[in-house]
């Protein structure tokens, strides 16, 4: 009689396997830290306003008078934040200078819970500029954006001319820009303030009316 041995068929399993629940947790926290990665890529990436060049009446119509010759002058800055209580800092970047309209853009950074209390432009600060005769520069607009608990401005002040002559030689203005907070009482007190930039060497830009 021939032998038959008994061949047991293996047993399905029932539910998931430890093995592949192992699995599906690798995947998980592998997605879960490329999801966390972008999050935070995108939290510190600033927002596209600190470089955009704003355009207003007096731009268009610098433009219109002689748009063969203008441009759009980015200058660079000594330092790029100035350090605020509590390890705040107000961040400043993207100077530009509009020699044929005498504006001058930059922008500014700085955390949503710096300030307490805002003013009827929807924000906590005024803004002046001074230059080296101490003449004093507060027509300005901006434009904001709010992102990530972080306040986006971006500045464009009026009448501003980076060189004069006297005795028919060309001289340099410095300016420095102090900004103003708003206090409990309604007043403002100093905040801090900052000196653009060395307003040297520059990069051209080249921009055509509504191209912003």
């Amino acid at each position: 009689m021939d032998n038959y041995y008994d061949i047991e068929e293996p047993k399905k399993e029932k539910g998931l396997s430890v093995r592949r629940v192992l699995r599906w947790l690798a995947y998980l926290i592998m997605a879960s830290v490329i999801i966390t990665l972008m999050v935070r890529c995108s939290i510190y990436i600033d927002d596209k306003i600190v470089s955009e060049v704003l355009q207003d009446d007096v731009f268009n119509a610098a433009y219109e008078r002689s748009p063969e010759d203008f441009s759009v002058r980015q200058y660079g800055m000594k330092s790029a934040w100035v350090a605020i209580r509590d390890g705040r800092l107000i961040e400043f970047n993207y100077l530009y200078h509009i020699e044929k309209a005498r504006e001058l853009q930059f922008s500014v950074k700085y955390n949503s819970d710096l300030a307490e209390y805002l003013n009827e432009d929807g924000i906590p600060f005024k803004f002046r500029l001074i230059d080296n005769e101490n003449n004093v520069y507060d027509d300005y607009f901006f434009k904001q954006k709010d992102k990530f608990g972080y306040i986006y401005l971006r500045l464009c002040f009026h009448n501003i001319d980076l060189s004069y002559e006297t005795d028919g030689k060309a001289q340099r203005r410095t300016y420095t820009l102090f900004i103003d907070v708003l206090g409990e009482d309604g007043g403002y007190s100093e905040l801090c303030s900052y000196l653009l930039g060395n307003l040297q060497g520059y990069r051209l830009q080249k921009v055509t009316q509504g191209s912003a």
